[in-house]
């Protein structure tokens, strides 16, 4: 935070009865620092510095839905999860991760499917008569480049 935000204020009265604040100096000609809006400051950032991440659009699909039901096939090595307590924890994808999870959505395994254009790329997601999971599917637009 500024020192200007930091520091104490009072407010004067000019010749015309209009209040203004105006910076308070000691007799060094420092400025006189507001303690307790420092203080407020620190329990500031010590509150914001506690609140949650906000996640991404990918982040809150696999949080409400859960990555045992969604299959995520994208260029992501790595992505934050939440467990069944709600903990966040990174997970580390292998370069297997697109075809498996591809194949856990065919099979049925996991009913909803996440792509990006690193995963989407020549592959066709549709209902297919040669894949387990025919169930009609709806696709929808996210983040569109």
């Amino acid at each position: 935070m500024s020192k200007l935000l930091r520091q104490f204020h009072s407010i004067h009265s000019d010749v015309d009865g209009e209040e203004r604040s105006e910076p308070v100096f000691d007799a060094d000609g420092s400025p006189v620092i507001s303690q307790e809006v420092v203080a407020l400051r620190d329990a500031l950032v010590d509150k914001l510095a506690c609140l949650d991440p906000i996640p991404g659009a990918l982040e809150q699909l696999l949080w409400h839905f859960g990555n045992k039901q969604v299959a995520e096939v994208t260029g992501r090595s790595k992505r934050v999860l939440k467990d069944e307590s709600g903990r966040l924890f990174v997970d580390s994808r292998g370069s297997g991760a697109n075809i498996a999870e591809t194949a856990a959505f065919m099979q049925g395994d996991k009913q909803i499917l996440i792509f990006s254009d690193a995963g989407g790329t020549g592959r066709s997601y549709h209902a297919d008569l040669n894949a387990v999971n025919r169930r009609r599917r709806s696709h929808y637009l996210l983040e569109a480049g």
